[in-house]
């Protein structure tokens, strides 16, 4: 259990290192979209693009659905 809680706490460090993306809700998305199997910096240049005011749910649909389109 420690083991998966020093993996998260070092995606999250490395989600917020990415991209200045450290405001609002998207270091959740980030981690978020990570347990969904995607990068930081596969995600990071997207959400920074985003209103990090967004509620997380929305920032993740945003992207997901950005992401699609590329």
């Amino acid at each position: 259990m420690q083991k998966a809680a020093k993996e998260d706490s070092s995606f999250a460090q490395a989600a917020q290192n990415s991209v200045n993306v450290s405001t609002g809700n998207v270091p959740k998305a980030i981690e978020a979209l990570g347990v969904l199997g995607y990068s930081p910096s596969d995600v990071s240049p997207v959400l920074a693009t985003l209103d990090s005011a967004l509620p997380v749910e929305q920032l993740i649909s945003l992207t997901l659905k950005q992401m699609g389109r590329q």
